[in-house]
């Protein structure tokens, strides 16, 4: 890669080369101000990508009845009245029974009828469901109340059994479209944490409905009823086939100008090919001639419920075009990975997952027309990852925040070849590296047509860092006024304000949406920077713009944006749409 500004080790070989010995084009490589395309770039765009589309498993149905238990009640007559000195609350250890006094207190002292003290019981159970006790029952036992005395019994609720039905493996709702069977085995692996004699709570249940519903192709109910015991209750699972599309196929304008703006691809997931709730997501896309790029990420749970493991492989080759022509540049990278993510919390309102991931990567760029190879990249890190969401009745919040712990090697730099260790990227670029990354984005609704997006994200680098750590602002994903990877760097933040408008349509399996957004980033170009004494290292990019999304769900969609820049700051890497860029893309599902 050619750096914007020499870095001191490249200044040190440049001037100890004789002169005359390094050609005109070399020279113009390495000086040019922009900074050019390479694998490890392109790379990191394809990881941002995959992080910011990356489509969502089904998610299930919790159907719950709640059993009514039969107890022996207080025989009282309606009009009668008791007054009440005490209240003595029995059959449960989960709250402190101060706190349920409480509730109680108001009612003490007073003369009171059997619908005043049934509204302590209603207040009770009101209590313990709203604390996620979902099915409990609070009783006025048959008693003796001459002396004031009034006993409430708590019926919490216990776990008799656990029946799951397996419906998979039959056609979907249409009969168009057959799924493949999910064990038995891999079903109760979800819903073993759900044991004989515990409590029911409304935490578990939902767990169980939504990890089966996290399976590939399945769709969970839960019906309650009694148990075969007073007080406890059956759980049965319900798990149906899910129905929705494998393929998709895309096309879009999201491309650079050297590797070709007009990119095609297509994605297809296999799914239960183990039979285990698994499946192997494939994405191949290309923008012809200059840039090919593949990948697959076989997903299946392990071990408990919850716990899911990830195998990755992922290539990625170019050549350049465009200006860069003249120097033939090729490069490659490979990526493979092997990660684990555990669901901390599931549920239908709030989410909490950690994950882990080792990622190896082989980057190689070369310019070819005087045979120099000026990345030739070793990369072993580890990602630590905490991210949820939380749904509330105004809108939902996303978020996640990765730390990267890792170390590259560039043996260009020990090249015996004067023109690799020119244009080798400076050894302050390598080694071992960190790095903090976090995103949020709240979805906020206005009125039932009307919404506002939120985003913010961000990089903190602790050292330089490689091309393919870098933190871009520019693009389709970034300030869309810009070109794609614009302003890249060690460190940097994006922040986005979109308001979206349901536009009415008379079809009503269709969406269309008008959105308008105020985008800001910015970024500073090297952590150290006294790699370039002198030179430019902090950017800030604005722009603002319009966008219209139009689709059928698992059908078709299709984006339109146009956005146009705010404020003096040029584009560098692209200076052919310097007034604004329109932006489509759009897919087909099958």
């Amino acid at each position: 890669m050619a750096l914007a500004a020499l870095g001191v080790a490249q200044a040190a070989c440049i001037s100890a080369a004789e002169p005359g010995t390094v050609p005109p084009d070399v020279q113009r490589a390495a000086q040019m101000t922009e900074r050019k395309p390479d694998a490890g770039m392109l790379q990191n765009e394809w990881r941002d990508r995959q992080r910011l589309t990356a489509s969502q498993l089904a998610n299930g149905n919790g159907s719950v009845q709640l059993p009514e238990g039969q107890k022996p009640s207080l025989n009282m007559d309606t009009a009668t009245k008791v007054r009440v000195k005490a209240f003595k609350i029995t059959g449960q250890d989960v709250v402190e029974d101060q706190k349920l006094q409480d509730l109680l207190a108001d009612k003490k002292g007073k003369d009171l009828t059997f619908a005043d003290l049934q509204q302590g019981a209603d207040a009770l159970t009101d209590y313990f469901r709203n604390h996620g006790y979902l099915i409990a029952k609070t009783y006025l036992p048959a008693q003796d109340v001459t002396d004031g005395v009034i006993t409430y019994d708590v019926v919490i609720g216990r776990v008799d059994d656990v029946t799951i039905q397996n419906h998979t493996g039959q056609k979907g709702g249409n009969g168009q479209h057959h799924t493949e069977r999910i064990s038995d085995k891999a079903l109760y692996r979800q819903t073993k944490f759900l044991k004989h004699g515990d409590y029911v709570t409304r935490t578990n249940l939902e767990r169980a409905v939504w990890l089966l519903s996290d399976l590939a192709e399945a769709d969970a109910k839960v019906t309650l009823s009694p148990g075969s015991e007073p007080g406890t209750v059956h759980i049965l699972l319900d798990v149906e086939p899910y129905q929705s599309k494998h393929g998709l196929i895309s096309g879009d304008n999201y491309g650079s100008r050297s590797m070709g703006y007009n990119e095609y691809g297509i994605d297809y997931d296999f799914r239960n090919l183990a039979h285990e709730g698994d499946h192997l997501a494939t994405s191949i896309s290309t923008s012809g001639r200059h840039m090919f790029d593949w990948g697959a990420n076989y997903t299946i749970p392990v071990i408990q419920d919850g716990l899911k493991m990830t195998v990755g492989y992922n290539v990625l080759s170019y050549d350049l075009g465009d200006e860069y022509s003249y120097l033939d540049g090729v490069g490659r990278s490979r990526v493979a990975s092997l990660g684990f993510d555990y669901a901390i919390d599931r549920g239908r309102r709030h989410n909490l997952y950690t994950g882990i991931r080792y990622e190896h990567s082989q980057i190689k760029d070369e310019y070819r027309s005087f045979g120099a190879t000026y990345g030739d990249k070793t990369g072993n890190a580890m990602v630590f990852s905490l991210y949820g969401d939380d749904q509330d009745t105004a809108g939902t919040t996303n978020w996640r925040v990765d730390y990267k712990w890792g170390h590259i090697t560039n043996k260009s730099l020990y090249s015996s070849n004067i023109y690799d260790q020119w244009l080798a990227d400076s050894p302050r670029t390598t080694g071992t590296y960190e790095k903090l990354r976090g995103y949020i984005e709240r979805h906020q609704d206005i009125n039932e047509r009307l919404y506002l997006l939120l985003t913010a994200q961000g990089q903190y680098a602790f050292s330089n860092l490689d091309s393919s750590e870098h933190f871009s602002l520019g693009g389709p994903y970034g300030v869309k006024a810009y070109p794609t990877s614009e302003a890249s760097g060690d460190t940097g933040y994006l922040t986005r304000a979109e308001l979206r408008w349901l536009l009415p349509l008379k079809k009503h399996d269709q969406q269309l949406q008008l959105a308008t957004y105020l985008e800001h980033g910015g970024i500073w170009i090297n952590k150290d920077s006294s790699i370039n004494p002198g030179a430019k290292n902090h950017r800030n990019l604005q722009g603002i713009g319009v966008g219209l999304i139009w689709q059928r769900y698992q059908d078709w969609f299709v984006r339109m944006d146009y956005a146009w820049p705010l404020g003096a700051e040029e584009p560098i890497s692209d200076r052919s749409h310097t007034n604004g860029h329109f932006w489509i893309r759009t897919g087909f599902y099958f």
